[in-house]
């Protein structure tokens, strides 16, 4: 796999293909703790599959958005509309949030 902006799509491609991080650290030698991050994103959408809107659960829908789906790529998978998903989100209570860390610096 030659470097381009198409290397991600290509790299989760293979692994929806079955190829381990393993092989794909072979064949690129990007860091494994990134590939397996990945793997972990492309996993979790191959099991998502096997929900509809109707079978999802609110821990399917949150470990989505932890994993940093949006409304429209569950609604993409789950073969509906993002208006769709974002009002299930809601009934379910899964709300988004924002951390912010205070690092102590200051700029004065």
């Amino acid at each position: 796999m030659n470097p381009s902006d198409q290397r991600l799509f290509a790299i989760a491609k293979a692994m929806h293909q079955g190829y381990s991080v393993d092989r794909v650290w072979e064949l690129t030698r990007i860091d494994k703790w990134f590939l397996t991050r990945l793997k972990r994103i492309v996993d979790f959408e191959i099991n998502l599959k096997k929900y509809s809107v109707q079978t999802i659960t609110t821990s399917a829908i949150w470990e989505a958005k932890k994993l940093g789906f949006s409304d429209r790529q569950v609604a993409k998978v789950l073969s509906t509309n993002e208006l769709a998903i974002r009002k299930l989100r809601k009934e379910m209570g899964v709300t988004p949030f924002v951390k912010q860390i205070d690092t102590g610096n200051s700029f004065m």
